[in-house]
């Protein structure tokens, strides 16, 4: 036991005195360069995130999280999340409730519904700025907002119609107010109530996943702190009544309406999907190589940052503080965290991002902007910037033939796309040729324009042709020719939420999900007229179990990755025999 002891002791201590031995430095006075250079930034961050949103919803989450938004501005019903009529108790209402609201004041447009979580990354880089200025100062904080702002993975996911986006807002303004609120003689109430709000808030996007994120670095922190405050048990259960009186309200509405939510909601979406194999299963390192990808250009810098972060030589000691040290546990524990868990996708990772971003923003500053004569500091300023922008270039130029072999998207030659090639190839030679000769700075200017292109082609023009591909709404004309009878009935084998979405309209669609082949054929025989839509992955001879009995194929097409047929029980069209239209669509 005391030997046990003895070693958390010294552990401790390593930690404080050796990796993390300097005190914040705090917030410097705001000067105009300053203001200057953020207002840049937030115009860059804009430009990145705000353009281009019009493009079709990606099937399913996309369709599916912009229709639960529209149907609770069209039902008015603001408790039960619902999808094509059905209640979807997978996640707390918040971020429908932001889609509603956004869809109620614009329109059922996709670039509405995308407005919800562009603008919490936009808000995002922004409080990672004004926080990241309060621990580490106003140089870093603004080259650690300008990292995650080139992030290519923080702006992607940040442009996509998923959770994470403002489950990442929010855990990161309960850590970053939680490190407010003990620094100085005692525990600060304000700031520690505020860090409960938005932690009660990020399980209200998301659950208690927000909970798992936020405590741990907390705790840890406070673990780690050899001096007062430490939040002490009178501080957890203020923390802990706050979040109970944010989140409860709902939570039992909820639970009147839908008697099975508790089971369902807590067992089967979280416990199942943690431990068990049924949801995106995927080996514990996967978020590793996630990390690098979502972390280019800085990723990059891997080496040579994990030698600044954890060598004993002077030079670097000094400039870590215990601010970095909290960063460092807040994406360790958020690593570890979704890397325990069985189930994983690349954006759960996003809450990471911030901490990553600010902690190579340190490293930065020391190469940019210090005089120190270190080898290793030399060596990366001259190959890293440059060689990163080649690689980057090669990457986009890879991605671009790819597509374009695929037939995703098919430019003429001598075309803008065409020349945008030629460019990167031109630019790989310059700096094979020339790179030598540039400063450190224009080095990294040179990688960060790279960057800034990369991001944006990805955005505006690889990721759009591609939902375009996939969109059920490829053939636009016929597709919306099928809805016109709006008493038709229509059945969604998988989820389609963009369809309802897109036309706007209650009540005529069914998912079919775990329902028997029996209620679908009564729930189509309502009309005269039905839909049977399925994606391409769809077996069709389960297809056609769904089709009932008095009914036939009167029309079938592909749209995208999308099925469609059209049945009616009228004798004057010339019947497809629903088996005959499944095996032409198959050949």
């Amino acid at each position: 036991m005391t030997m046990t002891f003895n070693l958390v002791a010294r552990f401790r201590a390593w930690w404080t005195q050796s990796l993390f031995p300097t005190a914040d430095s705090g917030a410097s006075p705001m000067s105009g360069i300053a203001w200057a250079a953020l207002i840049l930034l937030m115009y860059l961050a804009g430009s990145l995130l705000f353009h281009g949103l019009s493009y079709p919803l990606v099937e399913p989450d996309e369709g599916r999280y912009a229709e639960i938004g529209r149907e609770m501005v069209s039902r008015g019903d603001w408790i039960v999340p619902r999808f094509n009529d059905q209640a979807y108790l997978d996640k707390p209402p918040l971020f429908y409730w932001l889609i509603a609201a956004s869809v109620g004041l614009f329109g059922a447009e996709e670039w509405s519904a995308r407005l919800v979580p562009c603008t919490a990354t936009f808000l995002l880089i922004l409080v990672t700025f004004f926080f990241g200025r309060r621990i580490l100062g106003t140089l870093r904080a603004m080259l650690g907002a300008f990292v995650l702002t080139l992030m290519g993975g923080v702006i992607i996911a940040g442009r996509m119609l998923i959770l994470d986006a403002v489950l990442t807002l929010m855990v990161a303004l309960a850590l970053f107010t939680a490190y407010e609120a003990v620094q100085g003689g005692q525990v600060r109430r304000g700031w520690w109530i505020l860090s409960a709000v938005f932690a009660a808030l990020g399980v209200m996007v998301k659950g208690p996943v927000a909970l798992a994120l936020v405590l741990p670095p907390v705790l840890a922190m406070g673990w780690f702190s050899s001096s007062p405050p430490r939040p002490r048990v009178r501080d957890w259960l203020i923390y802990g009544a706050i979040i109970l009186a944010v989140i409860s309200p709902w939570f039992i509405a909820i639970t009147i309406r839908c008697p099975e939510f508790p089971y369902y909601f807590f067992v089967k979406h979280h416990l199942v999907r943690f431990f068990g194999e049924e949801h995106h299963p995927q080996p514990f390192w996967f978020y590793v190589p996630v990390l690098l990808l979502g972390c280019l250009p800085w990723s990059l810098l891997l080496v040579p940052f994990c030698i600044f972060l954890f060598s004993r030589r002077q030079e670097y000691r000094t400039q870590r503080t215990a601010g970095m040290g909290y960063l460092l546990l807040w994406a360790g524990c958020c690593l570890g965290f979704f890397s325990a868990s069985r189930g994983k996708l690349a954006p759960y990772i996003l809450p990471a991002m911030p901490p990553l971003a600010l902690l190579v923003s340190c490293y930065l500053e020391m190469l940019l902007f210090s005089t120190s004569a270190s080898r290793l500091r030399a060596w990366t300023n001259r190959f890293i910037p440059r060689q990163t922008a080649a690689f980057l270039v090669l990457v986009w130029i890879g991605v671009f033939l790819g597509l374009w072999a695929t037939g995703i998207t098919q430019p003429p030659w001598f075309s803008v796309e065409v020349m945008k090639v030629a460019g990167g190839a031109a630019l790989i030679l310059a700096l094979a040729v020339y790179g030598r000769r540039m400063t450190p700075s224009w080095s990294w200017m040179v990688c960060c324009a790279v960057m800034v292109f990369l991001i944006r082609e990805s955005t505006a023009g690889f990721l759009p042709a591609w939902a375009a591909r996939r969109s059920p709404f490829c053939r636009q004309r016929e597709v919306e020719a099928l809805f016109q009878d709006r008493n038709a009935r229509v059945a969604f084998l998988p989820e389609f939420g963009s369809i309802p979405f897109r036309l706007n309209h209650d009540g005529f669609a069914l998912h079919v999900g775990d329902r028997g082949a029996d209620e679908v054929k009564r729930f189509l025989s309502r009309s005269p007229h039905g839909v049977l839509i399925a994606d391409n992955d769809f077996p069709l001879s389960m297809a056609g179990l769904f089709v009932p009995e008095h009914m036939h194929v009167e029309r079938f097409f592909n749209s995208g990755k999308t099925r469609f047929f059209l049945l009616s029980d009228n004798s004057s069209v010339r019947p497809v025999p629903a088996a005959a239209a499944m095996h032409a669509l198959a050949r």
